[in-house]
């Protein structure tokens, strides 16, 4: 290798000057190549990124999409035989159970609850907690009203889709209210 020496600008300093290149330790060579190569190619790398991100975005929401209709799916079930039950108690026993159906919002504030610092739910990484109520069905608590809100609207639209089931006005303890009735034959159970 040859070695020459030069002054610099201010012409105060010697410089050495090596026609070979310098020598590099591994991580610095590697350092150097990754940011070459960087440079080079960072339209592939920056739609490589952007096409990551968009499929684990993808990911994630389509599985928050199916636990969303695994928990309707679960209350729709429980909601009608709710009914059900509330119907055939009116049929056997109309002194005790003077309604044939249920209040739409005592059947919600019953199967969907808002998580409160009382309550206390541990919810999951979709935001829902469950527990079972007497008659081992599933009670769900959320985290917002927002959320109870968006599944209470899938809730309802599914209920009302079953032709064994209207909703009406009715006085409930003394107070107009809307109420669920099952009007379907009582061969029609939807019990599981």
């Amino acid at each position: 290798p040859l070695v020459s020496t030069t002054v610099d600008a201010t012409g105060r300093h010697r410089l050495l000057i090596s026609s070979s290149p310098p020598i590099l330790s591994f991580t610095c060579h590697l350092r150097l190549t990754l940011r070459h190569q960087a440079q080079q190619h960072w339209l592939t790398l920056l739609t490589l990124a952007i096409l990551l991100a968009s499929t684990a975005a993808y990911h994630l929401h389509s599985k928050s999409q199916r636990r969303d209709a695994q928990v309707v799916n679960t209350l729709i079930e429980d909601v009608l035989e709710c009914l059900y039950s509330e119907s055939e108690n009116h049929r056997v026993d109309p002194q005790r159970h003077p309604v044939p159906g249920l209040s739409v919002a005592m059947v919600r504030d019953h199967f969907l609850t808002i998580s409160t610092a009382k309550s206390a739910a541990v919810l999951d990484a979709y935001g829902y907690a469950a527990t079972l109520d007497a008659q081992d069905r599933t009670r769900w608590t959320v985290s917002d009203v927002y959320t109870r809100d968006k599944v209470w609207t899938r809730v309802r639209k599914g209920v009302l889709g079953n032709a064994n089931v209207r909703e009406t006005g009715m006085v409930v303890g003394g107070e107009e209210d809307v109420v669920w009735v099952w009007v379907g034959s009582f061969a029609l159970s939807p019990k599981k």
